[in-house]
């Protein structure tokens, strides 16, 4: 957890007046008013997508009422802290959006909560696709690896799973390829249509 004050998460101008900036991480070191305004606006972006997406669909709404979409074919797209949160849509709320592409999601503090993480009632219109770069970091590798192994390994998975290794690629290379594979398995079916 990360303990900040609300001057270190003002803007920098403001921030800068002579005022103390503390922030520091649970039992952990002080962390630079740059790196807690950079986790806060993280933390609010998923605090926003959590309200909006999660409470009431408000934002999908707006979307869906102001621009071309097609609400039976929600995609959503995340890479690293942003993969994570795409898996835990899928794992919470798997109907939300008929497909999931992560992009080297980072499990590497939290791997336990993923693994046990189920959806109550499985939806079979629920696709997940996970990018895999060959030549990420071992932090990030081994956890990941682990997540693919886990629910790999079983027989009553909650959505369609697809997972690719992203030979050659690495935690920043990565999410351009992820994006284009994840479609090309969204919509196989639709893309050997010939005519198409």
């Amino acid at each position: 957890m990360l303990h900040v004050t609300a001057e270190t998460l003002e803007p920098v101008q403001l921030a800068s007046r002579k005022c103390a900036l503390a922030s520091h991480l649970d039992d952990g070191p002080h962390v630079t008013a740059e790196t807690s305004r950079r986790i806060a606006c993280d933390a609010s972006i998923f605090r926003l997508v959590t309200v909006y997406l999660l409470d009431g669909g408000e934002l999908l709404l707006f979307i869906e009422t102001n621009y071309r979409s097609s609400p039976d074919k929600r995609i959503v797209f995340g890479h690293s802290l942003g993969g994570q949160f795409v898996l835990y849509s899928a794992q919470t709320e798997p109907g939300l959006f008929w497909g999931h592409i992560a992009s080297n999601p980072a499990l590497h503090r939290n791997l336990p909560l993923f693994l046990d993480m189920r959806p109550e009632t499985p939806l079979s219109l629920t696709h997940v696709f996970v990018g895999d770069a060959s030549e990420d970091d071992t932090r990030f590798l081994e956890p990941r690896t682990r997540w693919i192994e886990h629910w790999t390994g079983k027989s009553d998975l909650p959505w369609a799973l697809h997972t690719e290794t992203l030979e050659g690629h690495n935690h920043f290379s990565a999410p351009p390829a992820s994006f284009r594979r994840g479609i090309r398995w969204l919509f196989a079916d639709e893309l050997d249509t010939p005519g198409q």
